[in-house]
Formats: C-alpha cells, structure tokens, sequence
C-alpha cells in the first residue's frame, strides 16, 4: 500500500506497518447514546478527535489511561451508560489522515 499527497509518495509498506505510524492511539467507546456521548466528550484533556459511527465512538489520544478515565467519568456523571471503552487498531484511514495532518 502507498500513500499518496499531492502527486508524491508519503509511506509506504503493508498495512500493519503503516498502522505503526500512527502516533494517536485510538479508544473504541459503546456506550447508550453516541451522538450525546461525542457531544459531552470532545474537549476534555488527552482527547484529540471523536468521531461517532453508528452504535460507537472513536476517541483520538495519545495518553490512551488517562483518556479512558476523563470519559468513563464524564458519561457515568451524564448519565450516559458505557458498556465498553477499549484500545481500538487504528484502520488505513486513520493512518492516512493523521498523516496527512503531520
């Protein structure tokens, strides 16, 4: 697989290597209400991005502990219910944006 930006080739290798380039560590977030629970979590310390899909949050950081905690406490306290907050492997797209963003 090769990235490519602006006519050039930017990485390059098997996905698990490129999956290796990223420095943001991804959390997988299900919890009873996505759409409420990326609106209550954006902006708290350690998370960098959160994207709603479907039944899930994607939560962006690079202090993955810290993170999981901030959210737990944040939803548990907004009564939202979390079934589940795991350390997610990031896809091809995830690699491919964070470096386009470097």
């Amino acid at each position: 697989v090769a990235f490519m930006h602006q006519g050039r080739i930017t990485a390059q290798g098997a996905p698990a290597e490129l999956a290796k380039l990223a420095r943001t560590k991804l959390l997988e977030v299900r919890c009873s209400h996505p759409l409420e629970a990326a609106r209550l979590v954006q902006g708290l310390p350690s998370i960098l991005n959160v994207h709603a899909f479907g039944d899930h949050l994607r939560v962006g950081t690079r202090e993955p502990t810290r993170a999981r905690q901030a959210i737990a406490k944040k939803l548990q306290a907004s009564g939202v219910a979390v079934d589940s907050i795991a350390e997610a492997s990031p896809t091809i797209e995830d690699v491919f944006v964070e470096l386009m963003r470097t």
